[in-house]
């Protein structure tokens, strides 16, 4: 896919970093916002930065070159379904008719699997359809990790998954290329009957043309459960999952996997990982059993590597805290490194080297980073309350979320540790931010956007419809961005 993404990259590259020399866009924006007690950003963060924004919502300005586009939809925010997903979001070559277009699936007002597509970067949505019944009609569950997600294969099969947390595998395809009203229930032969029986976590990647699909897969025979993190592979002849590989192994132990990302060249895959020790004399209800940060890579989706030592065998054990079969660690928490809250997000810079934001448990994000020789690692880079990470033409980059703002910044080569705003008001502490990562192969910032509640598992019942939008700014811009989105 990633390689069906270049033209218009080539194209943006040319003129200094992507679109720079471009002629403006008109955008919908909305009006700045004043001082906002409950916001995180300052009073002077808001002023410095809205100058030239001055339209109301939904109308047009023709001196931007972004764009913040309404979905034709209402989503139920009730649980962050909507908001904690890799691949929701995807940008993909359409070519039965030669453009580029944006996809996106998320949960309706009615609670239902939806999908709607437009054309990139600056299209209107088209009207969503209602997908639900295509991946088993069954009433989407009340928990924040039944997340959506989105994979575009390289002969225009849509594949979609959703309501997924130890569940059997809920996945449906289009019968026709791109046609978004074609969908069908996967069959059940178009994957390994040993690995889609409790499924969480779902999402899809790239590796130049082909399509991966990465999710956890739990066993709990005998009363000892074993958590798999499998990779599987899109075969576009006999329309089926592959096996591609198996990361872990173990008893009452689950391994975290970062979102899996690919270099520029599509020649390679990039993926952090921790490790969570489930035996019930460590169990605390937290991430004190969490253990160790680690990278691997491949050049095929099958065998996986780290720097140190080349090729690693799999599947991967840990046995005790400082005592496992991963060769190189970025973090050895057996050895007094910090215990990792989570394994983070993971982007793939122009050299190939990998970058990584995550967190610590009881301390603040830390960024790390390969230069060709050893790992780096750099503590409080920035505030933040969600984050992801992104390659730039020139470096490195990032998003935040503070309160109900959304901030850029530069990773490298210079960290800004106060940011840039973009936006304001239309997200809320909850929001889990993730951008759509192929449309940075097309030089554009793109995310959605929406204000979600969050609660304990089915602690809370109901619907909580909101609107949203699709915020895309070019990333030449991002640097300088003076004229965010503002919303009262």
């Amino acid at each position: 896919m990633i390689n069906q993404l270049k033209t218009l990259s080539c194209i943006l590259l040319c003129l200094y970093g992507f679109v720079l020399s471009a002629p403006a866009y008109s955008a919908i924006v909305s009006p700045p916002l004043a001082c906002d007690s409950e916001g995180s950003g300052s009073c002077d963060d808001i002023s410095q930065n809205t100058a030239s924004r001055e339209s109301p919502e939904n109308s047009a300005s023709a001196a931007v070159d972004a764009s913040l586009v309404r979905i034709p939809s209402m989503m139920d925010n009730l649980y962050r379904y909507n908001v904690n997903s890799e691949s929701d979001i995807v940008t993909f070559r359409n070519k039965s008719r030669n453009t580029f277009q944006q996809a996106l699936t998320f949960y309706n007002a009615d609670r239902h699997l939806s999908i709607m597509v437009r054309e990139f970067p600056l299209g209107q949505w088209g009207n969503p359809v209602d997908i639900h019944r295509h991946i088993g009609n069954d009433e989407l569950e009340y928990d924040s990790h039944n997340a959506t997600g989105l994979g575009v294969a390289s002969d225009g099969t849509l594949l979609v998954t959703a309501n997924q947390h130890v569940d059997p595998l809920r996945m449906a395809m289009t019968t026709r290329p791109y046609d978004i009203t074609s969908f069908k229930r996967l069959p059940a032969d178009a994957i390994n009957a040993n690995d889609d029986d409790r499924v969480t976590y779902p999402a899809f990647t790239y590796l130049g043309d082909e399509l991966y699909f990465s999710y956890r897969e739990q066993e709990t025979g005998g009363g000892q459960p074993a958590f798999r993190w499998l990779l599987k592979k899109w075969n576009t002849v006999d329309k089926r999952w592959d096996d591609a590989a198996q990361f872990n192994t173990g008893k009452k132990l689950r391994l975290y996997v970062s979102n899996i990302a690919w270099n520029n060249a599509g020649t390679e895959l990039h993926l952090a990982a921790t490790w969570r020790d489930d035996r019930p004399e460590v169990l605390t209800g937290s991430t004190d059993q969490q253990h160790d940060l680690f990278h691997l890579y491949s050049n095929d989706g099958k065998h996986w590597k780290q720097y140190a030592v080349g090729n690693v065998k799999l599947p991967l054990l840990w046995t005790d805290p400082g005592e496992s079969t991963v060769p190189e660690l970025i973090w050895n928490s057996g050895k007094g490194d910090p215990i990792p809250a989570n394994a983070g997000s993971i982007a793939v810079a122009a050299n190939s080297y990998p970058h990584i934001l995550n967190k610590a448990r009881g301390r603040s994000l830390f960024y790390h980073f390969h230069d060709g020789k050893q790992w780096h690692s750099i503590e409080n880079v920035f505030p933040s309350i969600s984050n992801d990470i992104f390659p730039l033409p020139d470096g490195m980059g990032a998003i935040s979320t503070r309160g109900d703002a959304i901030y850029f910044h530069r990773l490298s080569p210079r960290i800004d540790r106060k940011g840039v705003l973009l936006a304001k008001g239309y997200v809320t502490r909850h929001f889990n931010a993730s951008v759509d990562k192929t449309a940075i192969a097309q030089g554009w910032l793109s995310m959605m956007l929406t204000e979600n509640k969050h609660s304990g598992v089915n602690s809370n019942k109901g619907s909580y419809p909101t609107d949203a939008f699709v915020m895309s700014i070019p990333l030449a811009l991002l640097d300088s961005f003076d004229t965010p989105f503002i919303r009262r």
